[in-house]
């Protein structure tokens, strides 16, 4: 959400100074690096998401099995 905010404000701020083509075409790139950041930044928070999940899940597996093995 942040991110987004950050690229309609950068898109505003560069709109408010009247750019040249060739501004036009450096602000594309920019958006184009903003986007595949804020790509990346999902990606990793996928998975660190995963990785929890992972251990969350093998954790309670190893309590399940040693509860079983106490009865």
């Amino acid at each position: 959400m942040l991110a987004m905010i950050e690229k309609y404000l950068f898109i505003v701020e560069v709109m408010a100074r009247k750019p040249s083509k060739e501004g036009l075409t450096d602000l594309q790139k920019q958006l184009v690096e903003m986007n595949l950041k804020e790509h990346e930044n999902k990606k990793e928070m996928h998975d660190l998401q995963m990785k929890f999940f992972e251990e969350g899940r093998s954790f309670f597996k190893e309590a399940r099995e040693r509860y079983e093995k106490k009865e």
